[in-house]
């Protein structure tokens, strides 16, 4: 088992005697390490990891980076029934440990929902524990009716009152309901002077030191300006899944790509890279068929990356870098759905000091626009929702928010299809790597 830090060893230690617990742990903080030796000290083995879709695959790296002995089954196939499969499969293997992640959104359907509710794990560690805050929601309240079979609960967030105090009710009806208990009206009348309209309007919050006692008396809670001895910077690729028809369409140009270098068809730099580009292109969504002006939609997976990571940072300010126009439009598109205010750096509109003046909590940049003469330390978090071909441009657009000034640790997260040019463009910036020349030598070797 990888070492905890000091800060993660203290919420390991105070956390370990309980039989729930909430792991509050901004991100970058490193709750999943704390998490992962949890399950070992309480000598766990079968846990299921509950999480949002894009975070699935995080958790069998995590697996594989800290731990020995687990068996990680990710319930990544296309359908529900297919997903169930995929469960019953990882219970005939009874031997060493087990670990089963699913998504929220799959967690409570159908048959699925039913088998865990007959195979209940020893235990449950449900990540980005404020995805299920609504009192009403279908999840919530699977997760509810689930926790009474299960030995040992663990909720982890950076953000357990991201929008309200009220937040608290649904989170601790998993967790542990003693805490709160069952009713949401009694909880509301005890947090919320209501009135207004037939009652229905919160007036103002009261008896917020009572409920911030009770909440941590069985959480731990960490801020990353509060940890000494986190790195400066954490670097984290989150990749997913091209759609069937998305990734049909991106083999068939990778392929033709590789013919007509390997026929010596196209040899120049440039030629390569306006190859490249669609490929580019197509793993954030778009495609500009032969002869069009504008892109075509035919793939939401990147997006819906974004919506997932954003959500879970709450009102953190956040730094988003694009390539494409078409990026920078479905950037906006998922700001204006969550309801972040944002402002956009590119060729084509600049409106940043709206991102200066505290106006807008997201900052869309184009690359090569957003990477020189300009400072982002208003934000830790940053994320490259495509990169170009240029090591430099990258390096500069990272310096915006690493940089004298920024106070806190800053976590860069890197989005990537899976399988595609978007994770060998990682691979030859972290390897400095001719990116060209490694491009074409990893599609060679498939």
């Amino acid at each position: 088992m990888t070492e905890l830090w000091s800060h993660q060893q203290a919420g390991h230690d105070l956390l370990k005697p309980l039989t729930a617990a909430g792991l509050f742990m901004e991100m970058g903080t490193g709750k999943s390490l704390v998490a992962l030796k949890l399950l070992e000290t309480w000598d766990i083995k079968r846990a299921l990891i509950v999480c949002p879709k894009a975070v699935m695959p995080v958790w069998e790296n995590e697996f594989a980076k800290h731990t020995t002995g687990w068996r990680v089954t990710v319930l990544d196939a296309a359908s529900v029934p297919k997903k169930l499969i995929q469960a019953q499969q990882a219970l005939k293997n009874p031997n060493g440990r087990q670990a089963i992640v699913v998504n929220y959104e799959s967690l409570w359907r159908d048959k699925l929902g039913a088998f865990f509710q007959e195979n209940p794990p020893e235990a449950v560690i449900a990540d980005e524990l404020h995805r299920i805050k609504s009192a009403r929601g279908i999840a919530s309240r699977y997760m509810a009716r689930l926790a009474p079979k299960v030995r040992r609960r663990l909720g982890l967030t950076g953000t357990p009152l991201a929008h309200s105090p009220l937040d608290a009710y649904a989170q601790f009806r998993f967790l542990d309901p003693r805490i709160f208990g069952f009713s949401f009206t009694r909880f509301r009348a005890k947090y919320a002077m209501m009135g207004g309209f037939q009652n229905h309007q919160i007036l103002k919050f009261i008896n917020l030191e009572d409920l911030h006692q009770k909440m941590y008396s069985i959480a731990y809670r960490v801020r990353a300006e509060d940890v000494l001895d986190l790195p400066e910077v954490l670097e984290q690729t989150i990749t997913f899944e091209l759609s069937p028809k998305a990734k049909k369409i991106y083999d068939s140009l990778e392929k033709d790509l590789i013919a007509e270098i390997e026929a010596e068809k196209i040899i120049s730099v440039p030629n390569v890279l306006a190859k490249l580009l669609r490929l580019s292109q197509l793993t954030g969504g778009w495609l500009t068929p032969d002869g069009a002006a504008r892109p075509e939609r035919v793939d939401f997976g990147k997006a819906e990356v974004l919506k997932d990571l954003l959500e879970d940072m709450g009102t953190e300010p956040v730094v988003v870098f694009c390539r494409f126009h078409a990026d920078l439009d479905a950037v906006k598109i998922v700001c204006d759905f969550l309801k972040l205010t944002s402002c956009e750096l590119s060729g084509r509109k600049n409106d940043s000091e709206r991102f200066y003046q505290g106006k807008a909590q997201v900052f869309i940049a184009q690359i090569r626009s957003g990477s020189l003469g300009i400072n982002l330390t208003r934000a830790r978090y940053e994320i490259f929702y495509s990169t170009g071909y240029s090591l430099g441009d990258l390096e500069q657009a990272k310096k915006r928010v690493h940089r004298p000034g920024q106070d806190r640790p800053v976590t860069i997260y890197y989005l990537a299809a899976k399988g595609t040019v978007d994770v060998k463009i990682i691979q030859a910036l972290e390897k400095r790597s001719d990116l060209i020349k490694f491009i074409i030598d990893t599609m060679r070797r498939k």
